[in-house]
């Protein structure tokens, strides 16, 4: 018999970052091996946060994280080749350019070259990749919820030294330690770090992970020197993909994904914080959208798009539309400590 995690809602609760009403829009279970967990997919009325109620209790959390296999979780293993698929050298000479404020010709050639590369590849690169090479080479960065660590030995291997990763469990962070790069195993709650350290703290899909945003990103404001900066990357419900395809959306992850934000929930959160959002875009990502539809059993369109020809010409068809649009399926912004 499996065990259930089911709570029987009482009343629609307030959102946890507003405090304002939220109302449901759909109850669903996931399972997790032998754990069943029911919840209902929340919006708020205020700040446009969604969130699953009932937050999974931390005790919960960590076993689901401690008993994932490349299978239930992908994002959070790797193989000794993601490094160089995830960051090759392209990408990261465009992240590199693209949020630069070099001054002179060339600087400004290279960053629409830069522009030109992400809308004719259709893939956009996130402040959480670009801003970091804005950064010294000397300067302090936390990766928070470092998975992989791909990210952290791609900068190093351009010559960023001062670098540290933390996660609550995963092989990722062995590799780190083989890679001579510090890293801190545990809850960033209990990260008894000094204060004002870092000039730069990153944060690549684990803001949505997060059961209580406020308390954590208080810790990560308290790391941050004065005037050191948060970047973030996130999945947005503002995304068209979300629009159509509701509890199919391929980045919803119910039990691992507990809040989904929107421009306005996260300057909210800022404000809660003491951390300022200074700038934000939508990201599109054409895998989203494609995941989405096989989801919804979108098989034509599937189908279709299985060929690479196609896939070629329809990812920055998507990336343009989106960004005429005005929406994303991420959502990435930069934060600064006040």
């Amino acid at each position: 018999m499996q065990n259930s995690l089911f709570c029987k809602n009482e009343g629609a609760p307030p959102c946890p970052i507003c405090g304002e009403k939220s109302f449901p829009k759909w109850s669903d279970v996931v399972y997790f091996g032998k754990i069943a967990y029911a919840y209902t997919f929340m919006g708020c009325a205020g700040c446009e946060l969604h969130f699953m109620h009932p937050v999974p209790k931390r005790e919960i959390l960590e076993t689901f994280y401690k008993n994932l296999t490349k299978d239930t979780y992908g994002p959070y293993f790797f193989d000794e080749k993601c490094v160089f698929t995830n960051y090759p050298k392209l990408k990261m000479w465009i992240a590199e350019h693209r949020y630069s404020n070099r001054a002179g010709l060339l600087g400004r050639l290279k960053k629409l070259t830069a522009v030109a590369a992400e809308l004719i590849s259709g893939r956009f690169v996130s402040y959480t990749l670009g801003i970091p090479l804005q950064e010294q080479s000397e300067a302090y960065m936390l990766d928070v919820g470092c998975g992989s660590g791909d990210w952290l030995i791609a900068m190093k291997s351009r010559g960023y030294s001062r670098l540290m990763g933390q996660d609550i469990a995963g092989p990722g962070l062995e590799r780190l330690r083989r890679s001579k790069i510090a890293v801190f195993e545990g809850d960033l709650r209990d990260f008894k770090h000094p204060d004002n350290s870092f000039d730069l703290i990153r944060m690549e899909h684990v803001l949505e992970h997060l059961p209580d945003p406020i308390e954590y990103l208080s810790r990560i404001r308290s790391l941050l020197k004065p005037g050191g900066r948060l970047v973030i990357n996130t999945p947005t419900v503002d995304s068209l993909t979300f629009q159509l395809a509701g509890r199919h959306w391929h980045a919803l992850e119910p039990g691992f994904h507990l809040f989904f934000y929107t421009p306005s929930s996260l300057k909210c959160l800022g404000e809660k914080t003491n951390l300022r959002l200074v700038r934000w875009r939508y990201l599109p990502v054409f895998q989203q959208a494609v995941h989405s539809a096989q989801n919804m059993g979108r098989t034509l369109i599937t189908k279709i798009l299985a060929y690479p020809f196609l896939r070629f010409f329809a990812r920055p068809v998507y990336g343009i539309t989106m960004k005429v649009l005005r929406t994303g399926d991420f959502l990435t912004a930069e934060f600064i400590k006040v």
